[in-house]
């Protein structure tokens, strides 16, 4: 869910924010959010209300009103794990969430990869993430959230040629790896 600035300045559409990210929350065993913008400070009441029913994990930009994501999950959901720990892989824009367990383990990757990105760094963070998901048997891995760009089979077409153009070939070529 893109939160356009869950924890914005503005206390009134922030409320509103948050009730609908706590009746999220409330529907499914984990819930990701991004462009929560804000800080650890501004997080604490929205934790402290999640707290008994929810384990929440935030990454941050480190500007207050730019990126931020987090990763709700359900108590009874968390408690097939043993551990769970955040792994920023690029504060406020991308983080996974390692849940290990006797049952099995889960990796759940959230992205907002941001467009003013260069692409150099682009392809880095997507190779960065393949290189951190588990191959383990028993591991699962979901990757969600907005990535900005059109994946193979998705491409572009140019209105007045009719030909198709691959603007994010690179891009893709790096995803399609994943």
């Amino acid at each position: 869910w893109n939160a356009q600035a869950l924890l914005g300045v503005n206390w009134m559409r922030s409320w509103r924010k948050q009730k609908c990210l706590m009746k999220l929350a409330d529907s499914f065993d984990v819930v990701c959010a991004q462009e929560t913008h804000g800080s650890i400070e501004l997080a604490k009441h929205l934790r402290d209300l999640l707290s008994r029913t929810h384990r929440i994990f935030w990454s941050f930009h480190g500007q207050r009103g730019v990126g931020g994501i987090c990763i709700i999950v359900k108590n009874p959901f968390a408690s097939h794990f043993q551990g769970m720990i955040l792994e920023e892989l690029c504060p406020g824009r991308c983080a996974n969430l390692r849940c290990v367990g006797d049952q099995g383990n889960a990796q759940f990757t959230f992205l907002h990869l941001d467009p003013g990105l260069h692409l150099d760094r682009k392809v880095a963070l997507l190779e960065n993430i393949r290189d951190s998901v588990s191959c383990r048997e028993g591991s699962r891995t979901f990757i969600a959230g907005d990535f900005n760009f059109e994946a193979a089979g998705e491409g572009n077409m140019n209105m007045f040629t009719g030909e198709e153009i691959a603007r994010h070939a690179a891009l893709v070529k790096s995803w399609d790896l994943l």
